[in-house]
């Protein structure tokens, strides 16, 4: 999975991912991230459309894996619709 380059949000509080951090590790994910199939050239296979702050708290505390609903890609309006 890799960050959406079209989202309009760049800052993450450190304070808010490590409190969501310290939830996944005591009860896991309890609402997947969604996102959509493309393979970039760094070899990642999806792209974030909704839960890029879930994403970045269970890469923190080094998540295998997170549940993730996985649609098809959307145009542009969609995707800035979708985030």
């Amino acid at each position: 999975i890799r960050s959406n380059p079209a989202n309009p949000r760049v800052f993450f509080p450190e304070e808010g991912l490590r409190r969501l951090a310290d939830s996944f590790e005591q009860v896991g994910v309890l609402v997947p991230v969604t996102v959509y199939a493309e393979t970039a050239e760094d070899g990642t296979t999806h792209v974030l459309l909704d839960g890029e702050r879930r994403w970045r708290a269970a890469s923190e505390v080094n998540l295998p894996a997170i549940p993730a609903l996985v649609v098809a890609k959307p145009d542009g309006v969609e995707n800035t619709l979708r985030m």
